[in-house]
């Protein structure tokens, strides 16, 4: 009887179906079945949440089923979803991506199978998350363990190259740190010696932009495209020496001698501004400007206070 009601449309009443077998027959030869196909319809109907748990349940209760493998896809399908841009909804409402909730999904499909073909990558695309999320300290940790956990399999190399760009995303936060640019360096080196260039994936990352159906379209069209790869890797050693690279300040110099070169544009003034990673000559020139004239208003505030 769902059957014939899924298939002429009425999802509603076949979900409600489906839910009565369950309900009355737990332990019935179809509860497998009609666990899996309530998740289907909740997916269907964009209520992403609810299919993922649903899919859960049939994972728990019924482990040894042939729908326990189909589950797991369904679980990493809508895991990463979520970690596309798909908001999450309360009441239907969308509320924004959380990164949070999108971890604990990838940490139930580990635990569900820890030894699975979908664990290795889960692993890592937590490590992602928490890119995302800027907590590059925990998206290390992450990649460790992918290289502890699954040292063989096919993302162990996007791991090691991920801990060389999380550690070199974290020195550029705020104060450059020399230990998180020595670990990034090393983290690099690493990749070069243990993955040489015959065996890295050279495809590269997916981009997922557009609007909510066009990225549940693109995961729908090829489960392969939610498979996160490696940045090319022919710029490593640009990163590495960028990354190596100390800033020099300059040297410390009292008040009075500061307002007098400040005022009669001296070193101070024509110091120039460090031109930031990624940034246009234009916007360097114009900061620079704006430098030079903060140095000359402060030398005037110093000559005036002294007399």
């Amino acid at each position: 009887m769902a059957h014939k009601l899924e298939a002429q449309g009425q999802r509603d009443a076949a979900l409600k179906a489906y839910k009565g077998l369950l309900r009355r027959w737990p332990l019935s030869f179809f509860a497998p079945e009609a666990q899996y196909r309530a998740g289907k319809i909740l997916e269907d109907e964009a209520n992403f949440y609810d299919a993922f748990q649903a899919f859960q349940k049939m994972v728990t209760k019924y482990p040894s089923s042939d729908y326990f493998e189909q589950a797991l896809d369904e679980q990493f399908r809508i895991a990463n979803l979520y970690r596309a841009g798909e908001p999450q909804r309360i009441w239907k409402i969308p509320v924004g991506p959380s990164m949070d909730r999108t971890i604990e999904m990838y940490d139930r499909i580990i635990k569900n199978a820890p030894y699975g073909t979908y664990a290795p990558e889960s692993q890592f695309d937590i490590g992602l998350c928490r890119e995302q999320q800027r907590k590059y300290t925990d998206a290390v940790d992450a990649y460790q363990t992918v290289l502890d956990k699954y040292p063989t399999s096919s993302v162990a190399a996007n791991a090691q190259y991920q801990i060389g760009y999380a550690w070199m995303k974290s020195c550029q936060l705020g104060d450059y740190d020399m230990g998180a640019a020595k670990k990034a360096v090393d983290a690099f080196q690493d990749y070069l010696v243990r993955y040489p260039p015959a065996t890295r994936p050279s495809r590269p990352r997916i981009i997922f932009k557009g609007s909510a159906r066009s990225r549940r379209r693109a995961l729908s069209m090829s489960p392969s495209f939610t498979k996160p790869s490696t940045r090319p890797a022919p710029h490593l050693f640009t990163i590495m020496k960028s990354c190596a690279r100390t800033p020099i300040p300059p040297k410390p110099k009292s008040p009075r001698s500061a307002s007098r070169n400040c005022g009669r544009g001296g070193s101070d003034a024509r110091w120039p501004w460090p031109r930031r990673h990624g940034q246009s000559l234009h916007t360097h020139a114009a900061e620079s400007r704006q430098q030079r004239a903060c140095s000359r208003s402060r030398a005037r505030q110093l000559r005036a206070r002294t007399g």
